[in-house]
């Protein structure tokens, strides 16, 4: 056997622990983000700089999840990661993942109409009027 399997053999089983702590992470039956989990997950993807890649395309998975508490926790990792992560930042800025990260919303964020300055400035002006005659 040569030394690059055992390497690759090693990285292989380092990088399944490591999906399971992110599973841990973004587990079904969690309530609330355990924030230790989430910044050991830094921590690691700090010092060893080979699964961050593989780490943001394991999270897509995650974020794909039907369940909307899967799918939340997920949300709080990668925002954790993009924080305290820099040289990550740059992978989720590509236009493949925001596109990604936005399809993920409902369509009704999307959409929704934002009121305008002229609209604001009209009902301002009628509650000014309503509060003058009172």
């Amino acid at each position: 056997m040569s030394s690059l399997s055992l390497t690759t053999g090693l990285r292989r089983r380092q990088f399944e622990t490591f999906q399971n702590e992110i599973l841990m992470a973004t587990h079904e039956l969690t309530s609330a983000p355990d924030w230790t989990i989430n910044m050991r997950i830094v921590k690691y993807l700090n010092t060893s700089r080979n699964f961050g890649v593989p780490t943001l395309t394991y999270l897509r998975r995650r974020l794909k999840h039907k369940n909307s508490q899967v799918q939340l926790l997920a949300i709080t990792l990668l925002g954790c990661i993009v924080e305290n992560c820099v040289y990550l930042r740059i992978h989720v800025a590509t236009k493949p993942y925001m596109d990604f990260l936005l399809s993920t919303l409902p369509k009704y964020y999307l959409y929704r109409k934002k009121p305008t300055f002229f609209r604001r400035y009209k009902h301002d002006a009628v509650r000014a009027q309503y509060v003058d005659r009172v």
